[in-house]
């Protein structure tokens, strides 16, 4: 995902350069959203206790979130540390 730039204007843009969930706000969070907590759970391999930590967020909400964006945490405890 990469940010592109009009004038005055700030959309984001999918790896195709198409505008990231038709510039819908919530499909856009969720989006961003997604990929923040897939990365810091590769980095902490699913150690959702310390993802909560980095992120200032409480543990439980965390759960809650990664269900609503169909996050699977135990898939991240499988995978090797990068």
């Amino acid at each position: 995902m990469r940010v592109g730039v009009l004038p005055g204007v700030r959309i984001l843009l999918d790896s195709d350069g198409d505008p990231l969930n038709d510039g819908h706000y919530v499909d856009a969070l969720h989006a961003f959203q997604r990929t923040y907590f897939t990365e810091l759970l590769k980095q902490h391999r699913g150690n959702v206790v310390e993802v909560a930590k980095h992120s200032g967020r409480e543990r439980t909400h965390l759960y809650r979130l990664f269900r609503e964006l169909g996050i699977d945490v135990q898939e991240f405890r499988r995978e090797p540390a990068p």
